[in-house]
């Protein structure tokens, strides 16, 4: 098989030559004779087609429900399940796909592809090839890639299963547009994207961060009129070192990168608000470094960013808000919770954000993991707690307690939206994280405005799709008025009490 998509493969350079562009797309099984053939192009170009000079590499790569290793792949594939009880078949299954002739690891060539950009498209429900291969895959491309190497992409669908990705609407933008230096392939308008750098104390090595910059709907005539992309990018940086408009520093969740279709939608409705918008990738997301991102490595990312957004904006800035989606919920509550130690260590002297937006948050990451969907598929087993819960919660890499951060600020004004439909993160945590809050909050003298909004069910509202709300713009213009009507009553205390 690795044979025979080579040959097609060189077929397809003898016609279009060597410099036009050549994408290789791998489907289940496909993909990992895509990533052996392809990890190995140039050996193969000799002893399995004859060639005197290697192929060659294609300009990128897609893999579609792919897999990490197909002997880990059998251990759990749906049919095998039925019959691996037996000792006799589980050892010849095992022996069979660990042989020389059908063995395909993917991880395992990961290394040998770090010059060709990869594309990784699975959905969570695929029945066929668990979603955990895919995550496993994308660790192992995220772990051997450099500074200088292709980025590796990962790509998540909800409910398209192991055929029907294709399916999928915003598939063709996805494989066609994700060029993060030129935000408009993404379909944004009025962005500029750029890099930020610095030396990690959590890693001990460089950091360099892919940035965008998003200006409000307000400055789309301004944008359109200069031609010349050099000149655009200045008067972008111009117009947010002087700007008067609400500024959104947003962090991201888990999955994929700056430019996921549901994050550009966001990103629109922040436009809309005539919001200047700040997204970025945290290392090992999008194309920011290819290191393995923790805890404390994603914080110490998101109080970059905003020093230097703080920084950019000077003394007279405007309204700051700081707003997290789903891990990025974690991300921001911990950054704000520990801003001053954040400050001591880098030198630096930064005022708090304005506020913070938290969208479909959870409490901690132990009792998200004990609801997820995916945990009700093995709660039932009885070391259940011990090897998959328990080290969460006492890993210091992975805690993610937003419980535990956000009392730390209580005069930090908070707005929280959840959706009931929501079957990532249950509707309960939120509830639970607020009810935590507002306690804390209780005994504290003139402590900040807390906010909960639910979106209830019956409009398809979960997740990820927040950003469809019709009445998201006004919950979040109500929010900011509130936070205006607060601290315009504090000023006039304080000059009563000057009086």
């Amino acid at each position: 098989m690795v044979e025979d998509s080579l040959a097609v493969y060189a077929w397809i350079r003898g016609l279009v030559g060597a410099r036009k562009p050549v994408f290789v797309w791998g489907h289940s099984i496909g993909s990992g004779i895509a990533q052996r053939a392809f990890s190995k192009l140039e050996p193969y170009s000799h002893s399995l087609l004859n060639l005197k000079e290697p192929l060659p590499p294609p300009q990128g790569m897609v893999v579609e429900g792919g897999y990490s290793s197909n002997i880990d792949l059998t251990k759990e594939y749906v049919v095998a399940k039925l019959a691996t009880w037996l000792p006799p078949l589980e050892k010849m299954l095992m022996g069979v796909m660990s042989s020389s002739e059908v063995r395909i690891l993917p991880v395992d060539y990961a290394a040998l592809l770090r010059k060709v950009p990869v594309l990784i498209l699975h959905s969570k429900d695929d029945g066929v090839i668990p979603y955990h291969f895919a995550e496993k895959l994308y660790a192992r491309h995220c772990e051997v890639r450099k500074e200088d190497d292709s980025p590796a992409t990962f790509i998540t669908f909800e409910d398209h299963g192991h055929f029907k990705i294709y399916k999928d609407p915003k598939l063709p933008g996805i494989v066609e547009n994700l060029d993060y230096d030129n935000p408009s392939s993404c379909n944004v308008v009025g962005g500029r994207n750029f890099k930020i750098e610095f030396q990690s104390e959590v890693d001990n090595c460089p950091i360099k961060l892919g940035v965008w910059h998003i200006v409000p709907c307000s400055m789309f005539r301004d944008v359109f009129v200069i031609r010349d992309y050099a000149r655009v990018d200045e008067r972008l940086h111009q117009e947010l070192n002087k700007t008067r408009n609400t500024v959104v520093l947003y962090c991201h969740g888990n999955s994929n990168h700056r430019a996921s279709p549901h994050r550009l939608q966001m990103y629109k409705v922040f436009q809309a608000l005539n919001f200047h918008v700040i997204t970025f990738d945290y290392r090992g997301y999008g194309d920011s470094t290819h290191v393995r991102p923790t805890e404390r490595g994603v914080v110490e990312d998101s109080f970059h960013v905003y020093a230097w957004l703080m920084d950019t904006l000077g003394e007279n800035r405007p309204r700051v808000l700081l707003w997290g989606h789903s891990l990025g919920t974690a991300v921001i509550s911990n950054m704000v919770a520990h801003l001053p130690e954040l400050c001591q260590r880098a030198g630096k002297q930064l005022p708090p954000p304005d506020a913070m937006v938290l969208e479909s948050p959870f409490n901690n990451l132990t009792d998200e993991i004990e609801k997820h969907p995916f945990s009700k598929l093995v709660s039932w087993l009885p070391y259940y707690k011990d090897t998959i819960v328990k080290p969460f919660s006492a890993s210091s890499e992975y805690t993610f307690s937003t419980d535990e951060y956000l009392p730390l600020v209580p005069h930090m004004p908070i707005l929280m939206m959840h959706a009931r439909g929501d079957r990532i993160v249950p509707y309960e945590l939120a509830e639970k994280l607020y009810k935590t809050v507002q306690q804390s909050r209780a005994s504290v003298p003139d402590a900040a405005p807390l906010v909960f909004h639910t979106f209830e069910r019956g409009n398809g509202l979960g997740h990820n799709n927040l950003c469809e709300a019709t009445e998201i713009k006004s919950v979040v213009s109500d929010f900011l008025t509130l936070i205006s009507k607060k601290n315009e009553s504090k000023t006039t205390k304080t000059n009563d009490v000057s009086l």
